[in-house]
């Protein structure tokens, strides 16, 4: 059974990280707002999925299997109180999957990027704009 926890936990770190995420059809001219995904694995081996939305900020419980994942939250809208079903797989730093709300008769495509971390960033720049190069030491 640990041999069974540590693999899954393992794969899961796989998919770990924070996705900027375009969901298909949102916005005016299909183009969307600004959505997240963070998906976590914590050191008792339990996975989330947090959704930056515009409609809020919100953390579930996921179930993963593989590069696999699917999680559930509800939100508040004018129609009422609907759940909301994200299913995906990721591979790569590519995220891919579906989103759907059964009471509006909904489903939408969604496809992600892992972002870099800042640090990951600084570095980048750095040498892009060369300041990381032949630093003299002291």
């Amino acid at each position: 059974m640990l041999i069974a926890l540590l693999a899954s936990t393992t794969v899961f770190a796989q998919i770990a990280g924070t996705y900027a995420v375009e969901v298909e059809g949102m916005g005016p001219g299909g183009e969307g707002p600004e959505v997240t995904l963070t998906l976590a694995v914590d050191e008792d081996g339990a996975y989330s999925a947090t959704a930056n939305t515009p409609m809020g900020k919100r953390s579930q419980s996921v179930e993963v299997d593989g590069n696999e994942f699917i999680f559930s939250t509800k939100v508040e809208s004018p129609q009422g109180s609907m759940t909301m079903s994200y299913s995906g797989s990721v591979e790569d730093g590519e995220l891919k999957g579906k989103v759907s709300a059964k009471a509006l008769g909904m489903e939408m495509s969604f496809t992600g990027t892992l972002k870099k971390k800042e640090s990951e960033e600084r570095v980048d720049e750095e040498a892009e704009d060369g300041s990381a190069e032949n630093t003299p030491e002291a």
